[in-house]
């Protein structure tokens, strides 16, 4: 199958994006890599697509603050080798798990999550990370977080007309925050049929004071592990092991009759497990000012 026809424009600014995507049927794009295999096999049916991909102000990536900020027309790779990237390691761990160099350097992390692909390792950590999505309509902006985004399979928050311009992640201040993920799938590059992602708060003694536990490739869409969290709360890193093995079946797959639930039952404490041990590898018993994990 083929793309059906559409026409493309190129603006030259923001502003004009924004109204150009106020027409029916109007795409944004940015590197493609997701989008265009949508539009081929017509699971995405556009009438006009907005290219946005070279617009100079969509294509930081910087540390604002407290905040890394990324573009929405930031490459893959370019956020995996940026500076200002390097105190959010488990974002760059998630990334090198996204299929090849090739798609990396074309390819946007706004872009990829936006498709909102069922078995995407990125929006599982962005989930993890707490992580803000910028919508911008030409009436307004809002802020969503990365958990309430995603709503299922190629499915989100946004409305005609507007576009995510970037993305949002708080940069740890202290050294105290690890984070690890972890995946299966068939062979290297593949999307996972399970993955994880933690981010783990600790404290000078290796005590875990806070968690998020979230998991993909299971229900369509990012979700939450509050059961292995509250497990992990409160204990000692070197315990994963145990605390994990208590906490029971994992509710965001109860409900599904389906064999992919009766895999996951299986596979995500392991994950998990994993996860955690790759987050404790990053701590450091006294650090020094400024060091991050």
């Amino acid at each position: 199958m083929i793309a059906a026809d559409f026409d493309y424009a190129r603006p030259s600014s923001l502003r004009e994006a924004l109204g150009l995507l106020e027409r029916p049927g109007a795409v944004p794009l940015a590197g493609g890599q997701s989008l265009l295999p949508l539009l081929a096999d017509r699971s995405v049916v556009a009438d006009l697509l907005v290219d946005i991909g070279r617009l100079a102000e969509l294509r930081r990536v910087a540390r604002d603050r407290d905040w890394l900020v990324i573009g929405a027309g930031a490459t893959l790779a370019a956020v995996m080798t940026a500076e200002a990237a390097k105190p959010v390691p488990l974002l760059a761990e998630a990334l090198r798990s996204v299929g090849s160099a090739a798609i990396r350097n074309r390819g946007t992390l706004v872009g990829n999550l936006v498709s909102a692909s069922p078995n995407s390792e990125l929006s599982v950590a962005m989930v993890a990370l707490d992580a803000r999505f910028v919508l911008r309509h030409r009436t307004g902006d809002r802020e969503v977080a990365a958990a309430d985004f995603f709503l299922g399979p190629h499915r989100t928050v946004l409305t005609a007309g507007e576009l995510v311009t970037e993305l949002r992640i708080a940069s740890p201040t202290a050294s105290r925050a690890l984070g690890g993920f972890a995946e299966v799938s068939v062979r290297a590059g593949a999307p996972p049929l399970c993955c994880v992602a933690v981010v783990l708060a600790v404290d000078e003694t290796a005590a875990i004071t806070d968690v998020r536990v979230a998991a993909g490739g299971i229900t369509g869409a990012p979700a939450r592990w509050h059961e292995a969290e509250a497990a992990l709360r409160g204990h000692p890193l070197s315990e994963n092991v145990a605390r994990l093995a208590q906490c029971g079946e994992p509710s965001l797959v109860l409900s599904l009759d389906l064999p992919e639930a009766a895999y996951a039952r299986d596979v995500l404490p392991v994950l998990t497990r994993r996860a955690v041990a790759a987050a404790a590898t990053r701590f450091i018993p006294n650090p020094q000012p400024g060091i991050q994990p």
